[in-house]
């Protein structure tokens, strides 16, 4: 024998097993169907429940308002003069079929999400109505309605505390798309789930096990609504400084990553790593991101990908506009692939920062200055320009071009000399023939050949 019969349509069965729960957490036994069922006639069974009972419990809702078997089961429950105790979980009214069974008087309403909150009032209610019971009586509708009185009501702290409690979402949420921006990494799936588990704790508060911990634990507070204000704004606070504080450690996090990368020269890697570290905190690894694509431009370069590096320098100097080696190589690609005004471009910028340059550097723009003004036969300042760059430094690439520029003017014994000068400093010195393009050594061979 259960001391209370649940009636529900099949629809609320998730709402009903919640209620079921409820109650028999709180010591009150309950028969509800399918579970105890026995083996028979369900109809039987039914019946059986019903009268055995001493309450019946109502899970009202639309779906159990428009259901023929749970109209049987309460007219059943009302022909053995069962006390009937409806939880409405929608606001609708009753049919006229159930008017007449169910008074407004006689139901508590739980309308808001999470239920779990009303359902322990419910149960509280529920034994009470039970332990007044000492009949089959019906109880006094004023007895009842004394009992509903005495549910807490929504009050101001009630609603301080919940829009805390979104605030704090918001917050966290805010923080995970902005962690996100980084791509999915260790730091960003452990700093998002940590708000996320903060604006859950604050939101527990509102449950019944929380409301309970929280009672305990704040026992200097008379006001459960006050201890949840403080302890949903303790919560709050911590979210927002760990709004402020996450990106920045995001972003030195991925640079990190981004620089183990780098050292291995593993610049597709490092490069992904500081785009996400830039994404997070702007401007945080621009200038790594700078130094990654020249160093991968520099790689493409050395293999004569002359198209690629171009455009891996281009994107140094997007992010590095100060970066002169990016600019300065890709002058010299320009001049490469025909096109020496736009290099002239590039190298005129580097003159104007001439003094703030080191002298190796003043080397390698004059020598490509020189060479662009060579490729458009403004001899006069090409030749000034190479000259300059020697007086830097007696580099091979600069001895070609000028050897060149002779050649083409029909000076050939200046040439010539420039030549041997040339072929001289690439066999003494290995740096020299990094700074010359591969057909340069044959060519001079075979111009000297040719006398």
């Amino acid at each position: 024998m259960a001391d209370v019969f649940i009636s529900y349509s099949s629809v609320d069965r998730s709402v009903a097993d919640a209620v079921c729960a409820s109650l028999e957490s709180n010591g009150v036994s309950c028969w509800i169907a399918p579970r105890d069922i026995p083996a028979g006639s369900y109809a039987a069974a039914i019946v059986k429940a019903i009268n055995d009972s001493r309450l019946m419990v109502l899970v009202f809702s639309s779906s159990s308002n428009k259901s023929p078997q749970v109209e049987r089961e309460i007219e059943r429950a009302v022909s053995k003069n069962k006390v009937i105790y409806p939880l409405r979980i929608e606001n609708v009214l009753p049919s006229p079929d159930l008017e007449l069974f169910i008074s407004s008087e006689q139901w508590m309403d739980a309308f808001e999400r999470p239920i779990e909150p009303r359902l322990e009032i419910f149960s509280r209610n529920v034994k009470q109505l039970l332990s007044e019971a000492s009949a089959p009586d019906r109880p006094r509708l004023e007895d009842v309605r004394k009992l509903t009185d005495n549910e807490p009501r929504v009050t101001v702290w009630t609603i301080v505390a919940a829009i805390l409690v979104l605030s704090a979402f918001v917050t966290a949420l805010s923080t995970v798309v902005h962690l996100l921006k980084g791509g999915a990494n260790s730091f960003s799936i452990a700093g998002g789930a940590t708000q996320i588990l903060l604006v859950l704790l604050a939101g527990s508060t509102f449950l019944t096990a929380g409301r309970k911990l929280l009672g305990r634990s704040w026992s200097r507070l008379n006001s459960l609504g006050a201890a949840r204000v403080w302890f949903v704004m303790s919560i709050l606070i911590i979210v927002i400084a760990l709004r402020v504080v996450l990106p920045g450690l995001g972003a030195r996090y991925l640079n990190y990553k981004g620089d183990l990368e780098f050292a291995k020269d593993q610049f597709d890697d490092a490069i992904s790593n500081y785009q996400g570290a830039e994404a997070i905190k702007y401007n945080s690894a621009r200038s790594r991101l700078a130094k990654a694509y020249f160093s991968r431009g520099l790689r493409l370069d050395k293999m004569r990908a002359y198209a690629e590096a171009a455009g891996q320098y281009q994107l140094a100097i997007e992010y590095d506009p100060s970066d002169y080696a990016a600019s300065n190589n890709l002058a010299r690609l320009f001049i490469l692939q025909g096109n020496p005004n736009r290099a002239l471009s590039f190298l005129n910028n580097l003159v104007q920062r001439l003094p703030t340059l080191p002298v190796d550097v003043q080397y390698f723009i004059f020598k490509n200055l020189g060479w662009a003004n060579l490729e458009l036969h403004n001899y006069f300042l090409a030749e000034n320009q190479l000259n300059w760059a020697l007086i830097r430094r007696k580099g091979a690439a600069a001895q070609y071009l000028l050897g060149r520029l002779y050649d083409e003017q029909g000076r050939k014994a200046e040439a010539k000399q420039q030549w041997d000068a040339f072929i001289q400093s690439i066999q003494t010195s290995s740096k020299s023939e990094e700074e010359v393009e591969p057909d340069w050594p044959a060519r001079a061979q075979e111009l000297l050949h040719k006398g």
